[in-house]
């Protein structure tokens, strides 16, 4: 399957898995058979579950994650342990830093100077990190990657520490700590390079049906076969939804108003693109309509069509949330079915979306950068939208194990962009400074 990943620069960090770190060794644990109490809790996923935000990751940005947060609201989070990167974090694409605002608003992302394998806080801790979420990763990569090879991804060599830890998986490694309670949310890069990249097809940007089954089923029956841990799986939200996909109408704007511009019949004047019935432009047509494409020659531009891969059409949209609508519906099964807890993210998030969770919404930043629960690269959550995450979790966990986890103020996490740099970002009408494609 092909698929999207964070390219980093790799080279330096084989420096980096030659620490002499002490043998791990098995934590004592304080767990008994079918033990309720979340006295040792394990987070397997992928960028979401790392905390990744605007296009990389760093401490600053890990200590916001879903899982963190969740530990700390248990009374745990001084011993829940991270691969915490230090500034200024490591970016994508390869050799960047994470996006950030500058004083005038604009989103800019720096070459990375520093050697990423330097940037690694706790690279000798004698055992598995608590959190393994490798940004990248999809289902197969859980039971099967061990780091970078053959993928050119280098969050599996920071996340997992091979060799040390005797070439083994994100599973392996979960496993090796003997959990109480693991969170898996898994399964949104087997159909997100769909969305990122305009071309949903299934084997190629989306993984077939039959393989996230077969894959996910082993995860589980892995787990509960090692483990005496309770599992919380998490299903996948609708990618289309997220503003990288939806922040660009398929229509010609006005830069003065931001209003659509009309025909002689007041209807709004279509992109020019490669493909028809296009639903959504992609926030990396940003830089091709700068430059005058997709934009027609009577309206300044050079009258050139916007390729098929900034695009999504409608059939494609439908290709998308059809995978997701099986993938779901396979995960509800097999929760029933393996006595899970699901934790419903997919409604959550579209709630989110919908403006329907008070507080925050699901816009892009330069449209709202008061309240939007989504960072910078358009496609993961920001400090507030971790925090909504992390509340969909500990309400779920609460119900289902009869606990009473206090969830997270997410309202203080709001206004992550404002200050100087709000007045800028209401004012601008056109999507600037998006960088490449990224991973979830």
């Amino acid at each position: 399957m092909k698929k999207i990943y964070v390219f980093l620069t790799v080279l330096s960090l084989f420096v980096l898995l030659a620490c002499q770190a002490e043998k791990p060794s098995a934590p004592k644990l304080d767990i008994t058979a079918n033990q309720l109490v979340p006295s040792k809790m394990v987070a397997i996923g992928n960028s979401l579950t790392a905390g990744f935000q605007s296009s990389g990751l760093k401490e600053a940005f890990q200590m916001k994650s879903f899982p963190l947060r969740i530990a700390q609201q248990m009374g745990r989070g001084d011993n829940f342990q991270q691969p915490l990167i230090d500034e200024p974090g490591i970016g994508n694409p390869a050799g960047k830093t994470p996006q950030y605002l500058t004083a005038n608003g604009d989103i800019v992302q720096d070459d990375l100077m520093t050697d990423p394998a330097a940037l690694l806080l706790n690279v000798n801790l004698p055992r598995p990190y608590d959190n393994l979420g490798v940004p990248g990763a999809d289902a197969n990569d859980v039971l099967n990657t061990i780091d970078s090879t053959g993928n050119g991804n280098g969050f599996f060599n920071i996340v997992l520490r091979n060799p040390n830890f005797g070439n083994t998986t994100q599973l392996q490694q979960a496993i090796m700590l003997q959990p109480s309670l693991v969170l898996l949310w898994i399964g949104n890069n087997d159909v997100l390079g769909a969305a990122l990249s305009g071309t949903a097809i299934t084997g190629v940007t989306i993984t077939p049906q039959n393989d996230f089954e077969s894959t996910y089923t082993e995860i589980i029956e892995t787990l509960q076969s090692q483990t005496r841990a309770q599992i919380m799986i998490a299903n996948i939200p609708y990618v289309t939804d997220i503003p990288f996909v939806n922040t660009i109408p398929p229509v010609v704007i006005d830069p003065n108003t931001g209003q659509p511009v009309t025909d002689d019949q007041g209807n709004p004047i279509p992109l020019i693109t490669e493909e028809s019935g296009v639903q959504y432009v992609l926030l990396t047509a940003n830089e091709l309509m700068a430059t005058g494409t997709g934009i027609p020659q009577t309206l300044g531009g050079n009258g050139q069509p916007l390729p098929a891969t900034v695009t999504l059409t409608a059939t494609e949209v439908t290709t998308i949330k059809d995978a997701i609508d099986g993938f779901n519906g396979f995960l509800a099964t097999l929760a029933q079915n393996k006595k899970l807890v699901m934790v419903d993210i997919n409604s959550l998030m579209t709630d989110v979306n919908n403006g329907n969770v008070a507080g925050v919404t699901g816009k892009f930043v330069n449209l709202d950068a008061a309240t939007t629960a989504f960072s910078l690269d358009g496609v993961h959550p920001n400090d507030a939208g971790y925090a909504v995450v992390a509340n969909g979790f500990i309400e779920t966990m609460n119900r289902a194990f009869g606990l009473t986890v206090p969830t997270v103020d997410y309202t203080a996490e709001t206004g992550q962009y404002t200050g100087g740099a709000q007045a800028k970002l209401a004012a601008d009408n056109a999507v600037k400074g998006v960088v490449d494609l990224f991973v979830n």
